[in-house]
């Protein structure tokens, strides 16, 4: 669920990424309950929370896996990926 600013607002800010429209995240997919495979789809909080923030703004979400959990960390620097994201949580 949306919370209400989100739904309501209008001037949502503009977002600056690598490929005009998408927002790519460097993910590790061995990292469940936040990001991992099910079947043949990824699934997980990190997804969740990454889908409500990209979607409002007009982006598309586009994960750039990555087979180590380090490795999510490098991509942004070498221009693949608009940042990583990794164990999202709220506390």
């Amino acid at each position: 669920m949306l919370s209400p600013w989100v739904r309501n607002s209008v001037n949502l800010p503009t977002i600056k990424t690598i490929a005009a429209g998408v927002m790519k995240v460097s993910a590790f997919t061995g990292f469940e309950p936040f990001i991992f495979f099910q079947e043949d789809e990824l699934v997980g909080f990190d997804v969740d929370i990454l889908q409500i923030f990209a979607n409002p703004v007009g982006l598309s979400l586009e994960l750039v896996l990555c087979s180590e959990f380090d490795g999510i960390w490098f991509k942004p620097a070498k221009g693949e990926s608009d940042f990583g994201a990794a164990g999202i949580a709220r506390f």
